[in-house]
């Protein structure tokens, strides 16, 4: 498993849960870890290392200086398993990710996730005569992806690409007609665990605590998303709101919170990733803005039973008005009216809540997603 720093950032908790899940099937896994990835964890918090071995790697780097790292990446993955006991290239061994192989090879599969992993795992494979497979997560990524993937085909590697959602699986597959041999779109549809029990939207609340989501493209949905929570605020005095410290980078946040009387409200997380157990205590889920990204935070929120209050995004197809979510127009009369339903009358947000976690339950659990893994994988 080989993901780049951003993608290890916003999906750690997926990674873990195919780690686990692969290692459950009996897979011999190593993960190859951005070197500054320590950066992008909790602090204090260990690298992965129950379900797999985790291996420093040098992403990042000039061109023609890939080769070396890739060189250093084999001569650590070859070490580790000396280190264990597990011989490299035997017969029945079974490899996933940066692991180790059977029939004679060092690894069987490269599984890599994010842009700035694809050239290096692409290299790796071909050194190796491995599987090469590309997650796509967004519809910002995915003409990268088909590039990414048609060029490692032509240079020999059978490659997938496991896209995250069904629509970004239909749009890789209708530009298939153009790719080289070798290549292959396949579903690899992200899921998460349900928990044992749900909210309780009967029980009384102190406050209200909102967590809101979104890009870094579209500042303007975000302003409009924070002037509807200002309106919200009016009637809803004991109103807090929760925002990664990404975004709060990203764009001026807290000058929009100062102006608009919101920054007695604001609590800005380290990283929403790094704080998820906390995030899907909160009440609402507030995606300010279409950005076309799969992300496993939405689909936890659900599964927990947090009303979740969102844009329209036909690339995201989790998001289903009155089923999932509710879905809301742009301007911040929306948002605020959105907000103060849910809030006001919490049998709805019940309904909507209930609703969304079968929704989950039935239709993206992480078991699915490891059972499309392993069908890209054995392919």
């Amino acid at each position: 498993m080989l993901p780049d720093r951003a993608f290890l950032a916003r999906e750690r908790v997926l990674l873990d849960r195919l780690e686990m899940g692969l290692a459950d099937e009996g897979y011999r896994l190593f993960h190859a870890l951005p070197r500054e990835a320590g950066e992008v964890r909790a602090a204090g918090e260990e690298l992965p290392g129950v379900y797999s071995t985790p291996l420093p790697c040098a992403l990042r780097g000039l061109p023609l200086t890939r080769g070396l790292r890739v060189s250093s990446l084999l001569d650590r993955v070859r070490l580790a398993a000396a280190s264990e006991d597990v011989p490299v290239g035997v017969a029945g061994g079974v490899g996933v990710g940066v692991g180790v192989g059977g029939g004679g090879r060092v690894l069987d599969v490269v599984h890599a996730f994010g842009p700035e992993s694809w050239a290096f795992a692409a290299d790796l494979a071909r050194r190796v005569g491995a599987k090469l497979v590309i997650e796509v997560d967004s519809t910002r990524v995915w003409p990268q992806a088909a590039r990414a993937a048609a060029s490692a085909a032509n240079l020999g590697l059978e490659v997938r690409c496991l896209c995250a959602d069904e629509p970004l699986l239909g749009e890789m597959q209708r530009g298939a007609g153009r790719w080289p041999r070798g290549v292959r779109a396949a579903p690899g549809f992200w899921g998460v665990h349900v928990p044992a029990r749900a909210r309780d939207w009967s029980a009384p609340r102190d406050s209200t605590s909102v967590v809101m989501l979104a890009g870094r493209d579209d500042p303007a949905a975000v302003r409009s998303a924070l002037e509807g929570l200002a309106l919200a605020a009016a009637s809803v005095p004991e109103l807090m709101l929760f925002v990664g410290a990404d975004l709060a980078s990203a764009m001026p946040i807290f000058a929009w919170c100062q102006r608009l009387g919101l920054e007695g409200r604001l609590t800005v997380l380290p990283t929403i990733e790094g704080q998820r157990e906390l995030v899907v205590q909160a009440d609402i889920l507030l995606i300010a803005d279409a950005s076309g990204a799969a992300r496993t935070i939405v689909l936890d929120a659900m599964a927990s039973g947090m009303a979740v209050i969102a844009r329209p995004d036909p690339m995201v197809s989790c998001l289903q008005d009155g089923r999932t979510a509710r879905l809301i127009g742009p301007a911040a009369t929306d948002v605020s009216a959105a907000l103060t339903g849910v809030i006001h009358t919490p049998a709805q947000a019940a309904t909507l809540a209930a609703s969304a976690r079968q929704y989950v339950q039935t239709q993206r659990l992480a078991s699915g997603y490891v059972r499309q893994v392993l069908g890209a994988y054995r392919e």
